[in-house]
């Protein structure tokens, strides 16, 4: 979150996609949305990037971004769901950068 609000937006997706860079370590990496469900950057995975991810589901079938952008409308939290059949974390934050809002978050399975 200090990364994205210290650099222009971006400097620092392109930080956070990265194969090799700082803000991955295997299976932990950054996901950057904006309110409307726009994916800016999520890890490494570049073919998600200016997709439309608002109503994508878990295999649970819980849209999952609709949470995320729901949990940080309160604060900072945590999301459970399930992805590839395995548990997965995600902490998320709401951050307000040149006028628009932002869902920052990492996750990781665990």
């Amino acid at each position: 979150v200090d990364y994205f609000k210290d650099h222009t937006r971006e400097e620092a997706l392109r930080k956070f996609v990265e194969r090799d860079g700082a803000f991955i370590r295997g299976d932990l990496g950054v996901f950057v949305l904006d309110f409307n469900g726009l994916c800016l950057a999520y890890n490494d995975d570049n073919n998600l990037i200016w997709k439309n991810l608002f109503d994508i589901k878990d295999d649970d079938g819980k849209a999952f971004v609709r949470i995320f952008i729901n949990t940080v409308k309160s604060g900072p939290g945590q999301v459970s769901i399930k992805l590839n059949n395995a548990p997965k974390i995600a902490y998320v934050e709401a951050v307000e950068k040149d006028g628009r809002s932002y869902v920052i978050g990492s996750s990781y399975y665990r």
